[in-house]
């Protein structure tokens, strides 16, 4: 709820700052008064802790609807069942340009008998919202597949022209990546796979015209947010940068007691900790979450058809991409993050 907060403030028009009050945000004022850089501590603190994204939609929403309208907890449970539906329509556009239209159906009825999916609804945290990204990434990365192959049958002079209609692409490719750093920095981890895939699938000097433009992107999308925060904390995603450090349900690196410190110093980082927490999250990635609810059948056809090869070359590409995601994200998660929330929602 502390993302919600931070949309009411920003509907209001007091920006990326937060009701909620950390011991920390008064430590970190502390110290910018004592080096001379003025900050109201009377006034709403800036957020420093969460990612903006969420928070933005939230504030779209609180704008755009009247008063009367937005209420608090229904208000965000309904935008999250919107933003639900959003992804069912996207999964089955997807499933049915890879397996036609029955394949669209079976992925429209699993995502929406799908326990785990509804779960991440209702605890109203932005993961569905993060579900929409990276479904997008894959239905950009599906259209950027049909037009190499349609290129690749056509004339020089075809392949030219349909090069240069397709500059697009990369600039999309690189607002939806920024736009998934805004919903949970750990998913950067994502840009380098990206990088690799369009560095088998392009040729020449146009591999470096397409990382630039998803380069460029990027930095469109989420460079103010990061300047934002360098120039508040010293480091592009704030005090979000101490989850590596931590971790949730153990007393001893606890995020809500190293946010009730009167101190900005980062935690020491434990290795052997670290490595606790890692295998402790793919664990129980692997072992509860992947197969809770109605999980459990969407996991087990994914997985079966490993043992398929798919007669659409494009098909078998995009699933292999799927998996480099799923697994980059997990361990992403499994290192960097704190636990608090799950951003593989987004990747089920």
């Amino acid at each position: 709820m502390a993302q919600a907060v931070v949309g009411r403030q920003v509907a209001e028009g007091h920006g990326f700052t937060t009701l909620v009050n950390h011991p920390q945000s008064f430590a970190w004022a502390q110290e910018r008064i004592s080096r001379g850089k003025f900050v109201n501590v009377r006034k709403p603190l800036p957020e420093l802790h969460q990612p903006p994204l969420y928070s933005a939609v939230i504030a779209a929403a609180h704008r755009l609807l009247p008063a009367r309208w937005f209420n608090g907890d229904t208000t965000l449970l309904a935008l999250n069942i919107v933003l639900l539906w959003c992804v069912a329509m996207q999964s089955f556009f997807l499933a049915k340009n890879l397996f036609g239209e029955m394949g669209g159906v079976i992925a429209l009825l699993g995502v929406m008998l799908s326990a785990p999916i509804w779960a991440a609804t209702v605890a109203v945290n932005g993961a569905v919202l993060t579900m929409a990204l990276w479904l997008a990434l894959f239905q950009v990365t599906w259209s950027a597949e049909t037009r190499v192959m349609k290129a690749c049958d056509g004339s020089a002079q075809t392949l030219r022209r349909r090069i240069t209609m397709s500059l697009w692409r990369p600039a999309l490719t690189g607002m939806i990546l920024g736009a998934l750093f805004l919903s949970d920095y750990t998913t950067i981890i994502v840009a380098p796979l990206v990088a690799a895939v369009i560095w088998t699938k392009v040729s020449d000097w146009r591999v470096f015209r397409s990382l630039v433009l998803i380069a460029a992107a990027f930095i469109v999308v989420a460079g103010p947010w990061m300047i934002r925060n360098v120039s508040l904390t010293g480091n592009p995603v704030g005090f979000a940068s101490q989850e590596l450090a931590l971790k949730a349900g153990d007393p001893t690196a606890e995020p809500a007691t190293q946010r009730a410190m009167f101190t900005t110093d980062s935690p020491a980082i434990d290795f052997k900790k670290l490595g606790n927490k890692a295998l402790t999250s793919l664990q129980r990635g692997a072992g509860e979450r992947l197969w809770s609810g109605g999980g459990i059948f969407l996991a087990a056809f994914f997985v079966a058809g490993f043992a398929y090869r798919f007669r659409d070359a494009r098909a078998n590409r995009l699933r292999w991409f799927a998996v480099a995601v799923i697994a980059s994200v997990a361990l992403a998660q499994a290192f960097l993050s704190s636990g608090r929330a799950s951003a593989m929602c987004g990747c089920a």
